[in-house]
C-alpha cells in the first residue's frame, strides 16, 4: 500500500520506502525546507510591495501634478482674456 502525504510547501520535497514489519512497504514524502529559498522568496514579496507603494505614490503625485496644471492653464487663460477685454481694439 503506497501512500503519499502531499503539502505544499516552499523547498524540495524527497521519497522515502520505509520497510513496515509486516514486510510491506510505504511511500511517504519527506519535504525539506530550504531556509535560503524562503528568505529569497520572502523578500521577493517584500520588494513586490513597496514597488507597488512606490507606483501608488507616482501615480498620485503625477495626478496632482497634472491637476495643477490644468488648473494654472485654465486660469491664465481667464486672466488672458480678461485682460484682453480691456484693450480698445
Amino acid at each position: 500500500m503506497n501512500r503519499l502525504n502531499r503539502r505544499s510547501v516552499i523547498g524540495t520535497t524527497e521519497t522515502a520506502e520505509v520497510p513496515m514489519q509486516d514486510g510491506t512497504q510505504n511511500t511517504y514524502l519527506v519535504e525539506v525546507n530550504d531556509p535560503k529559498s524562503a528568505d529569497i522568496v520572502g523578500k521577493m514579496m517584500v520588494w513586490g510591495m513597496v514597488s507597488v507603494g512606490i507606483l501608488a505614490i507616482l501615480i498620485k503625485v503625477y495626478g496632482t501634478v497634472i491637476g495643477w496644471y490644468h488648473a494654472s492653464v485654465a486660469w491664465l487663460t481667464e486672466a488672458g482674456q480678461c485682460a484682453a477685454s480691456f484693450w480698445p481694439f
